[in-house]
């Protein structure tokens, strides 16, 4: 089974709901899945590589780049990798703060082959076979960043909140 990572922008009202409603959560993300909508990116498999690069870590990290496994308040039930997470407009504007002084230098400077295959950072495989340098290999994971990094500024923006959802 594939586990895939999902971040969807949410209204704060809409994270109170969550909060107090955990049946509220499957609706939230089931909207997220309309064709088009572009409060929602799925980074696909990319997402644990992506924590492993913002913390250096298997599933730990610093607050707020650990927002891919940590942070924010669990909603709903298990979806596959425990309950999704919300962030409110704080939380997300942390998280895109901190995103802003990230960028593919760094995530090339924080890739570590040996660890990621040690820790069996997700998806598995042979990590050394990854060059951080190479659009080809390494695109992928990019992509998922750029991505994750766009909607979080776009999130801040529009003083929205951030729904993370591994299923």
């Amino acid at each position: 089974m594939s586990m895939i990572g999902y971040f969807l922008l949410v209204s704060d009202e809409e994270v109170r709901q969550a909060k107090s409603d955990p049946n509220s959560v499957e609706q939230l993300i089931d909207a997220g899945y309309e064709d088009g909508n572009a409060d929602l990116v799925g980074v696909d498999k990319a997402w644990h590589c992506l924590h492993f690069l913002f913390t250096g870590t298997l599933d730990e990290g610093d607050p707020p780049l650990d927002f891919i496994m940590r942070g924010g308040a669990e909603v709903g039930e298990d979806i596959g990798y425990g309950p999704a997470r919300a962030f409110d407009s704080s939380g997300l504007k942390r998280i895109a703060d901190a995103l802003d002084r990230v960028d593919r230098a760094s995530l090339v400077a924080r890739f570590d082959a040996g660890k990621m295959n040690e820790l069996e950072i997700y998806p598995p495989g042979d990590w050394g076979e990854v060059d951080p340098t190479s659009d080809e290999t390494f695109g992928y994971f990019s992509g998922a960043f750029d991505a994750v990094k766009d909607l979080a500024r776009r999130g801040r923006t529009e003083g929205r909140g951030l729904l993370v959802s591994l299923s």
